[in-house]
């Protein structure tokens, strides 16, 4: 037996080495050199002015003075994307301190890229300028109008201020501006007192984004 299997094994060799013997084979290389992958960038940018574009001081925040009942001011925010991929964003008040008394009788309202009136007529203040996102003198009624600045804008869940999950997100290189306009409820009987918010833009990636 241990014969016949020998035979058998060195057949099958010299035969396989018989037919590799006789067949050619065509083959070609190609190559894609240099491949690269990097990441882009997300950075939301903003910058406060006041109505004739001073950004130095109390004009580059949302502060003011010796403000009396039923009066308002006026702040023109700017808000860039100056890396490269597409985000959204949302404005609201991440910290606060002194007199809540006074922030419960303050509101605030928004108008998006005002074509008319305070903000409209302002030099953009980024470098380069980059190209403008969303509509023209666009107000979200009700819910950009008389928001509780210790309300629904006090927390990053509600606020209002934002680019919603099913708007388009803002590109890399694109700006949006927004006339910003803070009430003092005309009953306030409040004397020299003073009340302080920290304002966040908080960014997220366009994929990230879309239900929050």
């Amino acid at each position: 037996m241990k014969k016949i299997l020998l035979s058998l094994f060195s057949i099958g060799i010299v035969g396989t080495a018989a037919t590799y013997a006789t067949i050619a084979y065509f083959n070609s290389t190609s190559q894609v050199l240099g491949n690269t992958i990097s990441t882009g960038t997300m950075n939301f940018t903003g910058i406060v002015q006041d109505t004739s574009g001073n950004s130095a001081g109390d004009s580059g925040k949302f502060s003011v003075s010796n403000l009396s009942p039923g009066e308002s001011f006026v702040r023109c925010l700017w808000i860039k994307n100056t890396g490269t991929v597409a985000g959204r964003y949302k404005i609201y008040a991440s910290a606060e301190s002194g007199n809540t008394a006074l922030g419960d009788q303050l509101s605030i309202d928004a108008v998006l890229n005002p074509d008319s009136g305070d903000c409209s007529g302002l030099t953009n203040p980024f470098d380069p300028d980059g190209i403008i996102y969303g509509t023209s003198n666009l107000q979200k009624s009700p819910a950009w109008d008389n928001v509780a600045a210790r309300g629904a804008f006090s927390n990053a869940a509600t606020s209002p201020f934002k680019i919603e999950g099913g708007e388009p997100a803002m590109p890399g290189g694109y700006y949006s501006l927004f006339r910003i306009t803070v009430n003092l409820d005309p009953d306030s009987e409040l004397q020299e007192a003073s009340f302080t918010q920290d304002i966040t833009i908080y960014g997220l990636q366009d994929a990230g984004s879309l239900s929050w």
